[in-house]
């Protein structure tokens, strides 16, 4: 079984990070593995991707940008034939299986057309912001995006929460999903329990997000600033960049924190699993729905740290409150610093959570689950024997797949209405060869 991975860029980021290592379990079970990013040429380079995957870099020129003038317009259709052509030669060269699309953009409308004809079949997996930036439907390219997703086998969501909460917002969407939560890896992350406890003191309240408003940085920035008087030596240390970044250092600096409130930028993943390792209480104060999973949470819990987080898409499934964590409602201050105040007059309170969260999502959300339910998916996919009922597009659906149903109007009122609210690429050695 071949995979092209087609993906928006190559980077240290959360979605690359998901990619890869599901594309790492699909190698290491003997299937084989390639990459697709856009680049700049009309026909395909060929290199190696971040992590070492063979991959292909093509100009794949999106049917419509704001502002486009008639040239822009005449560019994709005169290039429409050649880059299908090019796409559909690298399939067949390569002998894919499955192209499995990972946050769906514009660009890739290509895909939705060759698997009308039945070229290939075509797995999206979408992530938070790419369907539902700022928690409600996305806004640019939403035909180009629907045309991909009708046309999709499957659509795989992070978590059903977030899946509810896409449907509300793209009622049309009606094919089959599949819900394949996120995973940790303990040992890349440091986790071992018979190492000395790497907790500072005083303690430090960590968080991975990024430097934007619907993150709710100004939130934990804010309930931060309300323990100052109580806990005057307890840092707050973020990790990321964002457009934001300045305006949240001057808010830091306006409520009297600035020199507590550290901000990181980007780190490295050692960096990251070190400040994890450190920190007593890890955060995730998101206001919308875009959280789909909360992966930085995860890892936070896989290392035996308390976790505080919104009660916003798939948090709730991650985060059981008050035993593997805390939930509080999102965009509230007073909440999130009645929270922290919590587990910081009570560190005992604060392990027993963390080592809770830490047992759970050791058993349940490891990458190797992740990566084996997304090979079976992709097996599921396969031509089949005769006796199997084809579906109208001429493959098997996979047998797990389900058809989306909205949840029950008493569902619907056990949780909050909010729950329901609508870096460069990388390049090695390219060449255009090998395609």
């Amino acid at each position: 079984m071949n995979v092209l991975f087609a993906v928006p860029w190559d980077n240290i980021g959360g979605v690359s990070h998901v990619v890869n290592r599901v594309a790492h379990h699909v190698r290491a079970q003997g299937g084989g593995v390639y990459f697709l990013l856009p680049g700049s040429h009309d026909r395909p380079e060929s290199g190696v991707s971040r992590e070492g995957f063979p991959a292909f870099w093509l100009r794949m020129r999106l049917p419509w940008v704001p502002g486009a003038s008639l040239r822009n317009w005449l560019a994709f259709f005169l290039t429409l034939p050649v880059t299908l052509f090019w796409l559909t030669r690298l399939i067949r060269r390569h002998s894919i299986d499955v192209v499995n699309i990972h946050y769906p953009g514009g660009h890739f409308v290509y895909f939705a057309i060759l698997r009308r004809f039945g070229v290939v079949r075509l797995v999206t997996s979408i992530h938070g912001a790419d369907l539902l930036p700022n928690g409600s439907r996305r806004l640019s390219h939403q035909r180009e995006v629907l045309n991909l997703l009708a046309t999709s086998d499957v659509i795989v969501a992070p978590s059903d929460s977030y899946t509810h909460a896409v449907h509300e917002a793209w009622p049309e969407l009606t094919g089959p999903t599949r819900t394949i939560p996120n995973g940790v890896d303990p040992d890349e992350l440091g986790y071992n329990p018979d190492a000395p406890d790497e907790t500072a003191h005083p303690p430090i309240v960590f968080s991975i997000l990024q430097m934007v408003h619907y993150k709710g940085v100004d939130v934990l920035i804010r309930a931060f600033a309300g323990l100052s008087a109580r806990y005057p030596k307890v840092k707050l240390r973020l990790a990321s960049d964002g457009p934001q970044r300045a305006d949240f250092e001057a808010l830091a600096e306006s409520l009297g924190v600035g020199h507590r409130v550290e901000f990181l930028g980007f780190l490295a993943r050692e960096d990251v699993s070190r400040e994890l390792r450190r920190c007593s209480i890890f955060v995730l104060p998101s206001r919308t729905n875009s959280e789909s999973f909360g992966i930085a949470a995860a890892e936070a819990m896989a290392v035996d740290r308390a976790v505080v987080a919104s009660r916003v898409g798939g948090l709730p499934e991650l985060v059981e409150d008050g035993v593997t964590g805390l939930l509080v409602p999102p965009g509230d201050v007073d909440a999130l610093e009645q929270a922290l105040r919590r587990l910081l007059d009570d560190e005992e309170f604060g392990q027993r959570l963390g080592q809770a969260a830490g047992k759970r999502v050791r058993q349940q959300y490891l990458w190797d689950r992740t990566g084996a339910l997304y090979r079976d998916l992709f097996q599921e996919l396969l031509p089949v024997p005769e006796a199997s009922e084809p579906d109208t597009r001429g493959f098997a659906v996979p047998e797990h797949a389900t058809t989306y149903r909205p949840p029950a109007a008493a569902d619907r009122a056990e949780r909050p209405a909010d729950t329901y609210t609508a870096a460069p690429l990388t390049k090695a050695g390219t060449s255009q060869e090998g395609w």
